[in-house]
């Protein structure tokens, strides 16, 4: 099992890919050692492609080059039973030519490369990869099908506009394959409005933003063009089919629908049966997919079906029954759980709720598929890489400290948290990426997340504890911050140990209290 989108930390240091010998692979997997990658087809600028292959390590680092040498895609991979896959949008923009294409770690990196053409006018964004999805403009069957309950939507029936959202309450449409068809020209009438549609179990939020992408998807835009939004709802069967494949690290990690899974698209059709697909979003559509009450629910999370059938991460935030997440391009997607246990977590443990329900958003992870190492130290690149997969950044700028290595697993994360103003050196020219971090330290980082997430200032207010007076003055606004908002406690009731160095099993509720208090 995989997940989307940088939202593992790594509990080792894993170096990143190095390019040595890029080579050119479109017709023949390329191998290094035990790292593969599948041949990858020529898309287009603006579509989505996908890197997928073989390894027989637990994570896989996949770096994308752009023909003029710029990082385009940076991502570290979950394998799953042997296979690793992930996906990124070639920007519509995006340079003509040859992308370079990285997979492994350290020393053991495999090589591709893929072409990047010029959309043509009369063809949509195509998914780029090996099990060649279709897409772009096609010729449907004459005759419509049977299985597919059609709900046609007039301007007309459109309802008045609350809050921003034109909203089509489709709640008594209980069929297993649903077309629901507004005209082409809906961006007109929703003006500056989203459409969101409420389904049975779920909802689908589509920004103006993507509206105007379907409406020009059509030349000249006929008005006999409505716009095509299909939701499939898979059987439980098939829900369960989708993760029979997926990694259980071991036996100690099982994996199970909490919810539904339903299959996505959306285009535009036209009266000679003409239908252009969007596959790629200028903005994220939201879904929001209803969770199986249980005592696994607080583990559930949305996961995306990759071309090869593993199911990858993609997140959500769970509020009473529903869980919601942002998606860039459609395909299948599903509630599922993900419970993990380690040998040296027991139940017992303190921090055992807290590691299994991160675990389960794939925010941390074992230092083995075994043992989690809840009492080892964490690192400062550790603890910078854990908040930077969970806020999603991205580095524009170069490193600029020494002691960081452009080719570190975690060059990338430091760079991105500096950038955003989360972490800072331990002096001009260093961060000692490799160093324990310290309590004061966890705080200042924690606390400039959540400023920056919630937009509120934590309080500053004094609070007491008998080793106050060992708190860095850089440092004594975030650790009182940092207790008053409830990021973290003192090590005991009237200690904070500001100079102790940081625990997993601390970080990590660390981290969970950061996830409660956004």
């Amino acid at each position: 099992m995989k997940r989307k989108l940088l939202v593992t930390a790594l509990a080792v240091q894993l170096a990143v890919c190095s390019y040595p010998a890029f080579g050119f692979a479109e017709t023949a997997t390329v191998t290094a050692s035990k790292i593969t990658i599948d041949p990858i087809s020529s898309v287009r600028a603006g579509s989505i492609v996908s890197i997928a292959g073989t390894t027989d390590t637990a994570e896989v680092i996949v770096k994308a080059v752009a023909p003029n040498g710029t990082i385009l895609y940076y991502n570290v991979v979950q394998s799953a039973n042997g296979r690793y896959s992930t996906i990124f949008a070639i920007p519509q923009d995006a340079s003509l030519g040859t992308y370079q294409i990285a997979a492994g770690q350290g020393a053991n990196v495999a090589n591709s490369s893929f072409n990047v053409i010029r959309r043509s006018d009369d063809s949509s964004p195509s998914y780029g990869s090996s099990s060649g999805s279709s897409s772009g403009t096609s010729n449907l069957p004459a005759s419509p099908d049977k299985s597919v309950t059609s709900v046609n939507i007039k301007a007309a029936d459109l309802p008045k506009a609350q809050n921003g959202l034109i909203v089509l309450n489709l709640t008594d449409r209980t069929s297993d394959n649903l077309e629901v068809t507004p005209p082409a020209n809906i961006i007109e009438t929703t003006a500056d409005n989203s459409l969101k549609l409420d389904l049975p179990n779920a909802s689908i939020i589509i920004p103006k933003e993507v509206l105007e992408s379907l409406a020009n998807l059509v030349p000249g835009k006929p008005a006999d063009a409505y716009v095509s939004l299909r939701v499939k709802r898979l059987s439980q069967e098939e829900a369960k089919n989708i993760i029979s494949s997926a990694s259980s690290e071991g036996s100690n990690a099982v994996m199970k629908p909490q919810g539904e899974a339903f299959g996505l698209e959306l285009s535009v059709k036209t009266k000679d049966n003409q239908e252009h697909r969007l596959t790629v979003f200028t903005k994220p559509i939201i879904l929001k997919l209803r969770v199986t009450a249980g005592p696994e629910a607080r583990l559930a999370g949305i996961y995306y079906v990759a071309d090869n059938g593993t199911p990858e991460y993609i997140g959500g935030k769970l509020e009473g029954d529903m869980i919601t997440a942002g998606v860039l391009h459609f395909s299948t997607y599903g509630v599922y759980s993900y419970l993990k246990s380690y040998s040296d977590v027991p139940e017992r443990h303190w921090a055992s709720a807290v590691i299994q329900e991160l675990t389960a958003k794939h925010i941390v992870q074992g230092i083995s598929p075994e043992n989690f190492g809840p009492e080892l130290n964490v690192s400062r690149a550790e603890f910078t890489a854990m908040l930077v997969r969970h806020l999603n950044l991205k580095s524009s700028q170069p490193i600029i400290f020494n002691d960081v290595a452009a080719d570190s697993w975690y060059a990338q994360h430091v760079a991105a948290a500096y950038e955003n103003g989360i972490v800072q050196g331990t002096n001009a020219e260093s961060f000692e990426p490799n160093k324990a971090i310290t309590r004061e330290e966890m705080a200042a980082m924690i606390v400039r997340v959540y400023e920056k997430v919630s937009g509120r200032k934590t309080e500053s207010a004094e609070v007491r504890f008998a080793d106050g007076g060992e708190v860095a003055d850089w440092a004594k606004a975030s650790v009182q911050g940092a207790v008053k908002a409830g990021l973290m406690v003192g090590r005991s009731e009237n200690s904070f140990a500001p100079k102790g160095v940081t625990t997993r099993a601390e970080a990590s509720q660390a981290l969970y209290n950061l996830l409660k208090n956004q």
